[in-house]
């Protein structure tokens, strides 16, 4: 019995393993493209995992002083730009301080390195020249305002007025479109109103008549006497043919026709 056992064992033959079927030349390719762009999507992939690990670092890096929070006042202001460059300072304004006439210094106010004032004196100059020329200068200008003063007297008396109240005694019979010369007699003009009597009493009376002195005057001719006033004293010298020396009183009175 053991040995036919052993004999069905032996011719039992083992089943051949199944055969592969071959694949065909498309679907090759088309494996080998899968294959290629499973691969592209990993590298894609890996490089945005990079950068994305970089870019995060980027935004994420702080200083230390940064990454505490810092307080401030908001302001408004405006957007200033500067800029820069070189060059060379000098003083605004240089003037060289000269001498307009020669002469003698009398006063020094003064010194190198101060700091003065518009008009603040810095010396003291005398010069007789100068002086000597502002003198003439002065006479030259008092002489024409003087000749001023008598050319524009002149002008305005060319209208000839009467200068007092009275009566023309003589006149010059004038003609429209006449020449005339310079100091040639207008007119005689006498205020016959009043009257001058002019006296002369010796100085012994010097004290005893004074302007505006009432006085009494006597004319024989007319024998009568009329008030009036003493209106000039002349202290002249008038010598008499005894010696003794009078001065002249001027008298108005009124006229008594």
């Amino acid at each position: 019995m053991a040995e036919m056992t052993e004999q069905k064992a032996t011719s039992v033959e083992t089943p051949a393993p199944p055969e592969t079927p071959k694949k065909s030349s498309g679907q090759k390719k088309r494996n080998r493209k899968k294959a290629r762009n499973t691969i592209i999507t990993l590298v894609v992939l890996a490089a945005l995992a990079v950068g994305g690990v970089f870019l995060y670092r980027f935004l994420t890096k702080k200083d230390a002083v940064e990454s505490q929070i810092q307080i401030a006042v908001a302001q408004i202001s405006s957007i200033q730009s500067t800029v820069q460059g070189s060059g060379n300072a000098k003083a605004k304004e240089s003037a060289a301080i000269t001498l307009t006439q020669g002469g003698t210094v009398q006063e020094v106010y003064v010194t190198a390195g101060d700091t003065v004032t518009a008009g603040q004196p810095l010396y003291t100059i005398r010069s007789q020249d100068a002086e000597d020329e502002v003198t003439a200068a002065q006479e030259k200008v008092d002489n024409l305002q003087k000749d001023m003063n008598d050319l524009v007297k002149k002008a305005n008396n060319l209208t000839v007025r009467a200068p007092f109240a009275g009566k023309l005694v003589e006149i010059s019979e004038f003609q429209v479109g006449d020449d005339v010369a310079d100091g040639a007699a207008v007119a005689t003009l006498v205020n016959d109103k009043k009257l001058k009597l002019s006296l002369y009493f010796s100085y012994a009376y010097e004290n005893d008549i004074a302007v505006g002195q009432s006085v009494s005057v006597s004319i024989p001719a007319v024998m009568d006497s009329f008030n009036g006033t003493v209106e000039k004293i002349n202290k002249v010298s008038y010598i008499s043919p005894e010696g003794s020396v009078y001065f002249e009183v001027v008298i108005a009175f009124d006229n008594p026709s």
